[in-house]
């Protein structure tokens, strides 16, 4: 018998059975947080959006005041070659973006819109009124508002 109790206090390691307990609650546990992990993502992207339609909106903005309410110069999709981004005193984003960004130009009034539509999901856009700032949220993007009712984000 004290043998047996000997060997027993000399065996180090899990059973085969604890190891399985904590393999799936670890299994439950992943199930529960990368979906909001996943979400979060998303919610940074669209937020980067927003964050550079604004920085568009005020560049074009600064190169009107500037050169005396001259019209706005219609920008492509995220192109190196395209003249209009170094008018607005932008550098051309990278065409890997995950968002295009383009304006047709014209003079600045209310409904001169850029638009950053998704690069995997053209359909989800956002857009913003260089007139007055609206954000407008399209296709799998819903607006969220504050207080006084003004579409501040777009979340997924």
């Amino acid at each position: 018998m004290k043998t047996k109790t000997l060997k027993r206090i000399n065996q180090k390691g899990f059973t085969l059975v604890e190891l399985l307990v904590v393999i799936v609650i670890l299994g439950i546990l992943a199930a529960l947080i990368v979906p909001r992990l996943l979400n979060q993502t998303q919610q940074a992207e669209t937020a980067e959006a927003v964050q550079m339609l604004g920085s568009i909106r005020r560049n074009i903005n600064s190169f009107v005041d500037s050169s005396n309410g001259a019209a706005v110069p219609a920008i492509a999709a995220n192109n190196a070659a395209d003249p209009g981004w170094r008018q607005v005193g932008m550098s051309p984003l990278p065409a890997t973006s995950r968002y295009l960004y383009t304006t047709p130009g014209g003079a600045l009034a209310a409904g001169l819109l850029v638009t950053a539509a998704n690069n995997v999901t053209p359909a989800n856009t956002i857009t913003i009124d260089l007139f007055d700032g609206t954000l407008t949220c399209n296709g799998g993007y819903t607006p969220v508002a504050d207080a006084q009712g003004r579409v501040v984000r777009c979340a997924v």
